[in-house]
């Protein structure tokens, strides 16, 4: 037919039935076009060419694989193609042509394939609407001036992992545990819901990272009481089982460097138009997954009656000293 190869069967099965019947009805009985059927007949048709199974040309890399590169390749998994390259290239010019660099890169690739070390296999995770919420902090590292004076600052970020849904706070000082019950208090306001999982990495605000078990801080275990939500964490030193906030924490800085620039200006005259920007600039976010996070939240916890308000007995003296100066939020509602 139009636009198909013509195999060498079916040219086979048109000449037999071509000496029974006419054109046409050959052409249809070998699912051929006549107009083929005219150019066999004609004998300008060309057969298919098998494919060869030899090489065009002399193999480029023959004197120096097994003597050079192969021991280079066993000796470290650390060697990038690039590297073994740039080696060839200073120690062994004159075996080695520099043109060949793309059969050495695919030769080391195809090599590792089948003589390396394994490779850590990563299963894609899925989560149920409502069932994780994940939590970190980040350092902003983009210039942004207060009157002229640079501004330290890091973000609180709170993400629902199913929607994709996002809050984030300013946050002046470090990361306390004013700053994480501040942050989740007014996250889980914010997304008018409760997960029935929280995650955060290990941050000391939360796990008495001393010790080997997995012991929460007693005023963390009693603000995760309060709301209803269990607690748990990425294993240490494992980071991309935290990737569900990591990614998001350098795309969310990354977009916050693009909008400073696009504004043409990183001094603001005060505090609250900083965090108004950055407030603005989360709203844009969370606007592109709205029907998402509408179909999430259903599935979220009520919030708890007396979340309005946060527990005096979770801070100390010092915490509530250091919250009134050190922290300043803003809730990222749609």
């Amino acid at each position: 037919m139009s636009g198909k190869h013509i195999s060498d069967k079916q040219v086979n099965l048109y000449m037999t039935q071509r000496a029974k019947h006419g054109q046409v009805i050959a052409a249809a009985k070998s699912g051929i076009s006549s107009r083929t059927a005219g150019r066999i007949d004609n004998q300008i048709h060309q057969l298919k060419q098998a494919s060869r199974q030899w090489r065009t040309r002399e193999e480029p890399l023959s004197v120096i694989w097994e003597p050079i590169v192969l021991p280079l390749l066993q000796q470290s998994e650390g060697l990038t193609p690039i590297g073994i390259f740039d080696f060839l290239c200073e120690q062994h010019s004159n075996l080695f042509d520099p043109k060949t660099r793309r059969t050495l890169e695919r030769r080391i690739n195809c090599w590792r394939q089948l003589h390396g070390s394994a490779k850590e296999v990563m299963f894609t995770q899925t989560h149920a609407l409502g069932a994780l919420g994940i939590a970190d902090f980040t350092v902003v590292k983009a210039l942004v001036t207060i009157a002229g004076v640079p501004l330290k600052h890091r973000l609180f970020h709170y993400r629902l992992v199913a929607s994709r849904w996002g809050y984030a706070q300013v946050v002046y000082g470090g990361e306390s545990f004013t700053a994480l019950s501040d942050g989740l208090q007014r996250a889980f306001a914010a997304s008018s819901g409760v997960p029935h999982e929280l995650r955060t990495d290990s941050l000391s605000a939360a796990y008495k990272n001393r010790q080997q078990q997995n012991d929460f801080t007693e005023r963390y275990a009693d603000l995760c009481q309060q709301y209803g939500v269990k607690p748990t964490r990425n294993n240490r030193g494992i980071a991309h089982e935290n990737g569900a906030i990591e990614s998001p924490n350098n795309h969310l800085k990354k977009q916050l460097h693009q909008a400073l620039l696009v504004r043409g200006s990183h001094d603001f005259s005060s505090r609250e138009d900083y965090e108004a920007f950055v407030q603005n600039l989360i709203k844009q976010r969370n606007r592109r997954i709205h029907s998402a996070f509408l179909e999430e939240q259903r599935q979220l916890q009520p919030l708890p009656a007396h979340s309005a308000s946060i527990t005096p007995s979770m801070f100390s003296a010092s915490d509530v000293t250091a919250r009134s100066r050190s922290s300043a939020s803003f809730i990222a509602y749609l």
